[in-house]
């Protein structure tokens, strides 16, 4: 075999095997890099805390129109949205 086939497939190998490491790696889904201010706290329907592997805290709040945004967890506005929904949560639904 010639050394550039051997090095060229080598490279290849190299590159397939990271390709599947990559791809079954855990680490966090979302982190949130930046907070936005919420003009309608009403219209938050779920929230999620960030994964502990991010790099800073977040909140990961979904409106009625299942746009998700970041708000800061320890901001008056996303402890009042959190208490709102745990409440909310709680409450037995009638059929």
């Amino acid at each position: 075999m010639k050394p550039t086939s051997l090095i060229f497939s080598a490279l290849l190998l190299s590159a397939l095997c990271a390709l599947v490491f990559s791809e079954h790696s855990f680490g966090p889904e979302k982190c949130c890099f930046n907070y936005v201010q919420l003009k309608h706290e009403n219209s938050i329907i779920s929230y999620k805390k960030t994964h502990p592997g991010c790099s800073q805290d977040g909140l990961i709040v979904k409106n009625r129109r299942g746009m998700e945004l970041c708000i800061n967890p320890s901001d008056e506005q996303a402890q009042r949205i959190m208490k709102r929904l745990d409440t909310e949560s709680q409450k037995p639904k009638n059929n």
